[in-house]
């Protein structure tokens, strides 16, 4: 079972490299007997493993790397800014982002990193109908499981990405119902900023 979730801690953090690399690139890896295998869940079906290498794959993630770090600069300047920007407001109980000195996990993410990424989750002050107003009220960011694209996505991972946890077992794992999830993309802060004050409005 450890094995497992080890190996499933690896496809989740490949993944989430891929996507920044290039959010057209939709593929994961596993490993099995030290051989890397290339998934392809679109082809045909989840246990559906390609062992052949895909060309036009390869310069989809050449064609990423070549902007990665300019995206990467705006990514955290965006977060950054956006977890500042939520950690003041009235109606948010929490902020998740280790660029915070609020993080209890700041100090380490200063020690590890050059810098803390782009993703943020806080948690609304309301209920699961409170988050769904504000999530519906949203115009800049699109409603995806995905992170890391130019585009500033926002997830509930309660009813999205971790719908198949047991709700007691989400709850261990910090994952409420009122926890809302964003991939900041490169848009300019102010529009992201302006469309989360609209959202949060009462």
């Amino acid at each position: 079972f450890a094995a497992v979730i080890h190996r499933a801690k690896i496809v989740t953090a490949l993944s989430a490299v891929i996507d920044y690399l290039d959010q057209e690139l939709m593929v994961a890896f596993t490993q099995f007997k030290g051989e890397a295998f290339l998934i392809r869940p679109e082809v045909s079906g989840p246990y559906y493993i390609e062992l052949r290498s895909y060309f036009f794959d390869a310069y989809l993630v050449l064609r990423g790397i070549k902007t990665l770090a300019l995206r990467m600069e705006r990514h955290e300047t965006n977060a950054q800014a956006v977890a500042a920007w939520l950690e003041m407001h009235e109606r948010v109980q929490l902020v998740r982002y280790p660029g915070l000195s609020s993080h209890p996990q700041h100090a380490l993410a200063r020690s590890q990193m050059d810098g803390f990424g782009g993703v943020v989750s806080f948690q609304l002050d309301g209920d699961l109908t409170a988050v769904g107003d504000v999530l519906e009220k949203l115009q800049v960011f699109t409603m995806a499981e995905s992170l890391g694209g130019v585009e500033s996505l926002v997830g509930h991972p309660a009813t999205m990405s971790h719908s198949n946890i047991l709700a007691e077992q989400r709850r261990e794992l910090g994952i409420n119902d009122n926890l809302i999830r964003l991939s900041l993309g490169i848009e300019h802060v102010d529009d992201l900023i302006g469309d989360l004050e609209q959202a949060l409005a009462p």
